[in-house]
């Protein structure tokens, strides 16, 4: 029996599909990780496992991306700021609603060094991958 062809096209066809694949099922555990925390208020000890899987995969692949130099684009707080207000605003939300915070100041304190905290670890991703990629670039 012959080994079937496999060429560029038909490889490429494979990675998409199970890139899609890894792409539902990864969005998939996020929304079940969300709904058991919000809509059915379990305790994170019924979930662990599902969370550590969820937030492992995505400190490996935001690691394996800056060290490979994949996360490139030009370095601008322009394009970060927008996204940092918003998780900003996102995490003073849920500690307002779910943490049951309701200390204005405090709130703002938390706010601002998360707004930070995001912003300088975003530019610190992109500074180090972008460095790699020139590195990359320039040993070829």
């Amino acid at each position: 029996m012959k080994k079937p062809v496999r060429d560029e096209r038909i490889i490429q066809e494979a990675m998409k599909q199970n890139s899609l694949g890894f792409t539902i099922l990864f969005f998939g555990l996020l929304f079940d990780i969300l709904c058991r925390q919000f809509l059915f208020h379990q305790p994170i000890s019924s979930y662990w496992d599902l969370a550590l899987l969820f937030f492992g995969t995505s400190i490996y692949l935001a690691v394996k991306r800056i060290s490979s130099g994949i996360y490139t684009g030009k370095v601008s707080v322009k394009r970060i700021i927008p996204s940092s207000i918003i998780a900003s605003i996102v995490y003073s939300a849920v500690n307002y609603r779910y943490f049951k915070n309701t200390d204005l100041l405090e709130l703002f304190i938390g706010a601002i060094t998360f707004f930070v905290g995001f912003l300088a670890v975003n530019l610190l991703m992109q500074y180090v991958s972008q460095k790699k990629n020139k590195q990359i670039l320039k040993d070829e």
